[in-house]
């Protein structure tokens, strides 16, 4: 069995690639530095959390039972996320090698 190095195979950054990814995060670090405006990823965590601003609620014409559901949604998946989550970690952590073998 051979072990291969993944730098032998050229997947590396040369240094003008590596100048070149500097130049490219300062300039997004500086774009960001100057914005006044916060950003969220388009997720369902996102769409319950600016569902509850006054202006949103307004705009989307969103009742407050409509908001209580949505952060009901957001509970139950925040649930199953952690239900898998804690499964996936106890069959990585807490189950002893070679349990689960034939």
């Amino acid at each position: 069995m051979q072990i291969v190095n993944q730098f032998d195979k050229g997947t590396y950054l040369n240094p003008e690639e590596l100048s070149e990814n500097k130049k490219e995060l300062a300039s997004m670090n500086e774009k960001l530095k100057n914005s006044k405006e916060f950003t969220l990823e388009e997720d369902f965590y996102a769409l319950c959390y600016i569902s509850y601003f006054k202006e949103n609620a307004a705009k989307y014409n969103l009742s407050q039972k409509r908001q209580s559901r949505l952060f009901y949604s957001v509970l139950w998946v925040f649930m199953l996320q952690a239900a898998l989550l804690y499964l996936a970690l106890n069959e990585l952590i807490f189950v002893p090698a070679g349990a689960g073998q034939l």
